[in-house]
């Protein structure tokens, strides 16, 4: 009986202590949720979502890329990396990155630099001193459409809740990112429209003043 009580008692602790990781859990997503929701720019959108994402997992540097073409990433929003750093990855190619493994599979990749294929990319992160990217799609519609990657300067591990959380947090971000890439092409479909509109009204003055003048 008093092992069983025992067994109880710690059944009971483990329980709250989940129950409390997956309030905290959610709690996150609703905060991230609420940030990425507030703007249509996408520039702030990745802004928000990398700045809050880096906070709840307690991660010390970062950067949102957009993908461009499915063929190229494109840096929207960083923080906590060199200004040269920044400037040498401002446009990265799929094939070099992690990324590509995360638009294969939809789900968060984890890879310490030192595993990164020698090169270009790889040398840039050593001198910037990080050891591990977590590399988080944001999908939508089941396309990804960017990028978070999450970088330490030490290696730590990742659980399979912090990995469901970073999950959720790419696709509610990624359903953020592609409401405000629908409101830029609207916006740019708007101003192409209204430059066309002037342009046939600038037409129809100058016909009717040549009109004019041919009259007269």
């Amino acid at each position: 009986f008093n092992i069983m009580s025992m067994e109880l008692a710690a059944s009971y602790s483990t329980l709250e202590q989940r129950v409390k990781e997956r309030t905290g859990e959610l709690a996150a997503l609703n905060d991230i949720s609420a940030v990425v929701s507030r703007s249509l720019e996408l520039d702030d959108v990745l802004e928000a979502a990398l700045s809050k994402t880096l906070d709840v997992l307690n991660i010390e540097a970062g950067a949102a890329f957009r993908v461009e073409k499915q063929s190229a990433l494109l840096l929207m929003a960083h923080k906590g990396l060199s200004a040269q750093f920044v400037q040498e990855v401002h446009q990265l190619s799929l094939s070099d990155s992690l990324a590509g493994e995360t638009m294969a599979t939809e789900a968060p990749a984890l890879r310490l630099v030192a595993d990164y294929p020698t090169g270009r990319l790889r040398n840039l992160l050593e001198k910037e001193g990080l050891q591990m990217i977590i590399s988080v799609p944001l999908t939508a519609k089941g396309t990804v459409l960017g990028v978070l990657n999450l970088a330490t300067h030490t290696p730590r591990t990742i659980t399979p809740e912090e990995r469901s959380l970073l999950s959720a947090i790419g696709q509610q971000t990624g359903m953020a990112v592609d409401n405000a890439r629908l409101y830029e092409q609207a916006r740019t479909s708007a101003a192409e429209e209204e430059r066309i509109r002037l342009a046939r009204e600038l037409h129809d003055a100058v016909s009717q003043t040549l009109f004019a003048a041919r009259l007269i």
